[in-house]
């Protein structure tokens, strides 16, 4: 009290009113669709390409994807799993890229039938370059259909994207980095079968199983699609 009269009192809203924690803006439907039907041509011409190094083989699934994820720029989930997407992404490219090399290193060239024709020659299962190859291949292409042990990202990333992208994550990139798996495993490597089919099985149980289990005590659903996806891309791998 001044003066016998009362002060003015001025009432401040703390709060977040700006920022990550409000409302998430509506990401316009065109740019939706001109995602997916980016990610949807990245997948066909990873399917189509008959080399290891090629424009329509190097991965531009993966950057569709990560964009998807974060699409929600302004939700702080949406923007965590763009990011995790993003640095795991480039991991498993880069030791993909890196197992290319060396399979190009000692057969010569980077086309499916070069390849194929070498490792089907006497002697191609003790190249230890070419196993070598071979494994960060498979490593990086497990990276890419979630197979354990590097399904780390799958879950983060299937909890933070929007839930049409969540999805959309389950089924379309999973067709087509099966499709690379079978016509790499399959085609390019059926020399040398007895080299990569233990990773491959190994890779098929563990997922089996660990999908199966990790999903009992998932109370969030997009966890558990996460972990259902795993559990089927290991059933996927034990058919090869």
């Amino acid at each position: 009290m001044t003066g016998g009269l009362p002060r003015r009192v001025r009432v401040v809203e703390v709060g977040p009113r700006d920022g990550l924690q409000n409302e998430p803006r509506p990401v316009p439907t065109e740019v939706k669709l001109a995602l997916i039907d980016q990610l949807a041509r990245a997948g066909l011409k990873t399917i189509e390409a008959t080399a290891f190094v090629s424009p329509k083989w190097v991965p531009q699934m993966a950057d569709n994807a990560q964009v998807m994820a974060a699409i929600r720029r302004d939700d702080l989930r949406s923007s965590e799993a763009g990011l995790k997407y993003f640095v795991l992404g480039a991991l498993s490219s880069g030791m993909l890229l890196y197992g290319a090399s060396l399979i190009y290193g000692f057969t010569g060239s980077t086309s499916f039938a070069a390849i194929a024709a070498a490792a089907a020659q006497p002697g191609a299962g003790q190249n230890i370059g070419l196993v070598i190859g071979l494994v960060f291949l498979l490593v990086g292409l497990a990276f890419k259909v979630s197979a354990v042990p590097f399904h780390m990202w799958t879950p983060d990333v299937y909890e933070g994207a929007p839930t049409p992208v969540t999805a959309f994550f389950a089924a379309a990139p999973k067709v087509a980095a099966m499709a690379l798996f079978m016509r790499v495993a399959l085609a390019s490597f059926a020399g040398v079968k007895p080299q990569w089919q233990q990773i491959v099985t190994a890779l098929a149980i563990a997922s089996m199983l660990l999908g199966a289990f990790a999903a009992i005590g998932q109370s969030n659903i997009k966890r558990l699609l996460a972990y259902s996806a795993i559990g089927n891309i290991g059933y996927a791998l034990i058919a090869e």
